[in-house]
Parts: structure tokens; sequence; C-alpha cells
């Protein structure tokens, strides 16, 4: 700010000095004691010296008032005046070795603005007369002529009369920074070409702030901008600031309307560094430590906390604000959790700026109470599973455990990776599971601690699979007008019997008769007709009332008028049918008409015959329960009125 200062001002004194002297200004105005009367001829200072004539205005009768011309030297300069700028000797030494003509230069500018600045230096260069005979209400004009006779200028026509300041500097422009106030103002040069600053206050009262006059801030093109900076001020204290000028005779103007300012400390202080934190388990405390803030005016620091699990932020938990220079605190925390400190710097103006933050961990080694309320109930395929929900604050979640051996605890299996955070579980099994399933619940805590486990809950799942397909292995005729029915033992462990079904000729199959125990595989149906054909199923049923698959059907008729021979179907082939995958079998109808159905029959290489179709009238069928690479035996079976005739038997291998 000082160099802008300076060089503005070295610019405005050769711009300003140049500007009064290129036209031999004149000027005047009354004052005390007289008529002052200033010229500014452009060598600065007329070395043969000047006379001062007079006129009423627009009169032209000029009047001379000086008995000898006004010279340079004629006056001394006051050694008041040496004292109070010391400046002035040099300017008065340039001056004196400088010939007039060379003073018309920058040199001769900086002594021109020496002159305004300082009536006596104005007097000393014989720039200066006072017409002390100017009668009050009369107005004038003054003639500057030189010894010589050659007129410099005419000053414009000025009343006598009291003295008027000039009006007070205008455009003023100011910042307050923190506790730096800066100033401008509008540079007028026809008016005044320095200012004094001024400023007032309760400790001090109203005192000058600048040694010697500030030149304008302003260049010729108006432009605003800050020339004086006061970074004196004091936090909380109230200023009033002055800008007054110094006119073209070196007397002040009227000073600015006051600008009133406080300066207020608003920059936080450096916050406490390295803050640090260490817990004690043993004690359950959390020890912090920092470095102390280097802002001189620290006043204290306060301490601030937060859980893991709190929503509310952090909060201040010392009761008095810690004195600057105390750099440790020991807090207890309520419970074992995740705990994030900072530390809050305060200054004396109440700005506050907070650390970085830090935590610590203060393990928790009381697990929760055990999961109270564990039910269960078994569904096919699935085991529901509620409980009630811990009330723990650190409650973290649960774990399931499970075994089939309720004889050995150390059986029980975790059955999920994840912790359940939920108060149900669904557990999925396999649905022909029979197993008796026990259930142990633990809780789980932030810290990891585990309770015991809950109270077990058991059940077993609902039996939903239906027993094995049985087979029926033959249905003979007897002498006595009965049917014997055989079938292959169902292999289930929990068969509880078996349901055998008849039809009469065409009708539908119904039950017939109760049901038969799970150790019986043959049953004789009595008191049947001859020429009727009765066909025969089975379904096994196991303790759980499943049932399962109809057994493919046999029949049997009761009669004895037919020859067997001529009921076997002649001409049967097999073919592999490689597009739908299936084998092709036909035959002819056997020579005796009374036939009733053909059975198909299949097995493989010493395995037993098994029917592979249901009663058929027709001469065809397709078999695509088949796999690749098997070899298969087939035969058709006649059926009429009890007699079962058997074809030839015809082999295929499955091959793409």
């Amino acid at each position: 700010m000082k160099a802008k200062i300076f060089s503005v001002c070295l610019w405005l004194m050769a711009v300003a000095g140049v500007s009064f002297a290129q036209d031999n200004r004149v000027i005047a105005t009354p004052a005390q004691g007289g008529m002052i009367v200033r010229w500014f001829p452009r060598a600065v200072y007329v070395a043969e010296g000047v006379n001062v004539f007079r006129s009423p205005a627009g009169r032209n009768q000029w009047e001379k008032l000086t008995a000898k011309p006004v010279r340079k030297g004629d006056v001394p300069l006051p050694q008041e005046a040496l004292d109070r700028n010391p400046a002035l000797a040099s300017y008065r030494e340039l001056a004196d070795k400088l010939n007039a003509d060379d003073l018309a230069t920058l040199a001769g500018a900086f002594i021109t603005i020496q002159s305004v600045l300082s009536p006596d230096f104005a007097r000393y260069l014989g720039n200066w007369y006072t017409d002390a005979t100017a009668v009050a209400g009369q107005s004038y004009e003054y003639r500057i002529i030189s010894a010589s006779g050659k007129v410099l200028n005419t000053s414009p026509a000025v009343t006598m009369g009291e003295e008027v300041l000039e009006a007070p500097p205008v455009g003023i422009v100011h910042l307050l920074t923190d506790r730096t106030f800066q100033l401008g103002w509008k540079a007028e040069p026809s008016r005044f070409l320095a200012v004094n600053v001024y400023r007032t206050s309760v400790a001090e009262g109203r005192k000058k702030l600048n040694e010697l006059p500030l030149m304008s801030s302003l260049d010729d093109l108006q432009k605003q901008g800050f020339l004086y900076a006061d970074t004196t001020l004091q936090y909380g204290v109230s200023y009033a600031y002055e800008v007054a000028g110094i006119d073209l005779f070196g007397r002040e103007t009227q000073p600015s309307a006051a600008v009133e300012v406080r300066a207020e400390d608003r920059i936080p202080p450096v916050p406490a560094g390295a803050l640090a934190s260490q817990a004690d388990p043993k004690s359950g405390k959390i020890a912090l430590r920092w470095q102390a803030s280097p802002s001189p005016d620290v006043a204290g620091y306060d301490i601030y906390r937060r859980g893991r699990k709190e929503q509310t932020g952090f909060r201040k938990i010392n009761n008095s604000l810690q004195q600057p220079r105390d750099t440790i605190f020991v807090d207890e925390p309520p419970a074992a959790d995740v705990w994030f400190y900072k530390v809050a710097t305060f200054d004396r103006a109440g700005n506050r700026s907070d650390s970085d933050t830090t935590f610590a961990i203060l393990p928790d080694k009381e697990p929760p109470a055990p999961p109270q309320g564990l039910t269960l109930e078994a569904r096919s395929g699935e085991m529901h599973l509620k409980w009630k929900a811990n009330t723990e604050p650190d409650l973290l979640g649960y774990r399931l455990y499970r075994t089939i051996d309720e004889n050995r605890p150390e059986s029980f299996a975790l059955i999920h990776n994840d912790v359940l955070t939920a108060t149900s579980y669904v557990d999925k099994l396999p649905a022909v599971a029979r197993n008796k399933f026990i259930y142990r619940l633990v809780a789980l805590d932030s810290s990891g601690n585990e309770s015991r486990g809950s109270l077990a809950a058991e059940g077993r799942m609902p039996d939903v699979v239906a027993p094995e397909q049985p087979v029926l292995t033959s249905v003979a005729a007897n002498t006595d007008k009965s049917i014997t029915i055989s079938w292959l033992a169902n292999a289930d462990s929990d068969l509880k019997g078996y349901q055998l079904f008849r039809a009469v000729d065409s009708a539908g199959f119904v039950p017939l008769g109760a049901m038969l125990p799970p150790a019986q595989t043959a049953f004789t149906d009595k008191g049947l007709q001859e020429g009727k054909l009765y066909r025969y199923t089975l379904t096994a049923i196991d303790s759980s009332g499943n049932s399962s698959p109809q057994a493919r059907p046999l029949a049997a008729a009761l009669t004895t008028s037919l020859n067997a021979d001529a009921l076997q179907v002649a001409g049967l082939t097999v073919a592999y049918d490689k597009r739908n995958k299936q084998t092709q079998l036909s035959w002819n109808k056997p020579q005796e008409t009374a036939w009733q159905g053909f059975i198909v029959y299949r097995k493989q290489e010493n395995a037993a015959w098994r029917p592979v179709s249901g009663m058929l009238s027709d001469t065809k069928f397709a078999d695509t329960d088949i796999k690749l690479g098997q070899t298969y035996y087939y035969e058709v079976r006649t059926y009429a009125n009890g007699i079962v005739a058997h074809s030839s038997t015809v082999k295929t291998t499955i091959n793409e």
C-alpha cells in the first residue's frame, strides 16, 4: 500500500505542477488579514521578480500594489516550517541551485506542489502576496506583471469578505477488512491537491493519521480506488474517519462526512492439531490429547463426542471451557462403543474452529441376554421360526443353529452366513426329509459377544411324498370262478397298506374291498362271472395318507372254451424311430376272434417282464420310455375270457 501511495503521489505531483504552470495561473481568495494572491509561473518562480496590480472587477483600472518587485528569497523560510517538514530544505536547495528556466521540468513540478502544500515555501519562492488594503464587500481582479513588464496572467474576480473554505472532498470510498480500514476519494486538482485523514475515537479523540499530506488517489479518468490504509484498529473500538483536502492556498477544505466503523474479530483461530485418543478397557475411560492452537487470542477449548449409532451428531461433554494450555481431557463414555471426538478452539471474540475427528473403541465384554420365545411351525419343505426381539442398545443381530441329534449339543450347526436382523427366519429343507429338526437361537452384539442359547424349538415336516407306484405281477383266473391278483411288495418304510381297484369290461375302476395290510402281496377275487373281462390296478398308501400312482392294470377273464394257441398274435415287429425317440411295435390280430384285448410287456436282460401298456384294442404301440444304448425284449399278450396267450419275443437295441 505504501508503494502505491508513493507512486501515485509522484505522478499526480508531476501532472498537477505542469498543469498549474503551463498557463501562468493566477488566483486569489479572501482570508483573515486581507486578500491572498497566488500565481504559478511556467518556470516555477520569476527570477527578476513580479509586481502585483489590482483593479475593481470589470473596470480595467489597474493599481500597482507592490512598492518593489516580489522576488525569490525576499521572505526567508521560517524555522517552524522546516521543523514541520524537513524536506522543504531540500526543495529550497534545489530551487536555489537551478536556473528558473530549468525548473520548467519534472523537478519544477515537485517544487510547485511543495509551494501549494506549504504557504511559507510559496512566500520564499516569491509566488505569494497578501493584499491588506482590500475592502470588504468589494470585488477585485489581480494581475501579475514581471519586473520587465511582461504580463503573466489575471485572476478571476473575487469578492473580499470572510474566509470561505472549499467544500469537502467527495466520492469517498472505504472498506473494512478485519483490522484494516482503507479510504479513497475523488481527485479534484482544481480544488485541492492533497488530503489529510482524521480519526476520532473515545480513547484518543480526533487526531490526524498522516504525517505528510496525502496526494489524491484517482487518475485523470476519475477512477475511484483506495489510497490510505489504517492498520492500527483495535477490536471492539468504534472509529469515525474524515477526509479534508488541502486547497491551492495550503488551507484545509471542509472535512468530509464522517465514516463510522467498528472492527470486529471474525477470523477463527487456528484449530487444535494432532488430536489423538486412547481407550482403557479396564477403566472404561478414553484419554484425549492434542496440540495447542498457535493463535495468540485463544480463549480455550470445548470437547465434543458422538457414538457410532447416535443420530443427533456431536455433543459437548466438558462443563467449562478448557484453558488454552490444557491439552488433555479424560472422558468416561456411558457405554462400550466406537466413540468419535473433536476439539473446538475458541478465541476471545467467540470465533470457533474445529479439529480433525478421531475415534476410540471401548470394547464391550457383556453378552446379550438369551433370545426368548423361539417358536416353530413346520410346513412342507420349510420350517418357519419366530422369536421375540432383544432390547440391548448395541444388539447386532442373531445366529440360528440346527441339529437332528438332541443328545449331542455340540452337533448344532450354523445354518446361515449373515447375521440375522429380523425376528423370523424360514429354513428351507428337502420336502422328503423325515427327521426331527431341533433349533437354537443366540443373540450377538456389536462387539461380537454372543449370548447363551435360547430354549430349543423342534418339529418335523409333514409327509407329502407319496409311496412308489406298485407293480402288479400277475392276474390269473382260477377254476373256481375266481381271479388271483399278485404284486410286488412296496419298499416305503411308512407304508400303511394297499387299495385294490377292479373294472368289469368297459366300466371304470372302483375300490375292491377295504385297504389291504402292507405285508400282503396277493388277493383272490371270488364269485366272478364267465365271459366277462376283469381288469385290476393297485395303489400304495403311507401313514400320512399319501396315495401312490396306480399300478399298470392287468386283466383276466373266466373261460375254458377258447383255444389258447389261436389267441397268440403273429407277425410281431419292433423298429426304433430316431426322430421321435421311441420304439414302434406292430402285430397281426390272432385267428381266434373272441379276444378281449392286448397288453405289451417289456423286459431287459435277466429282468422280469413288466407291462408297458394298458389294455389295447389296436395292433400298434409306441414305447417312449426308453434309453439310448439299452437292449429291450418285447412280447404281446392276448386276453380272452381268462386265457392269456403269449406272443413270440422280439429284441431291439437302441442306437442313434
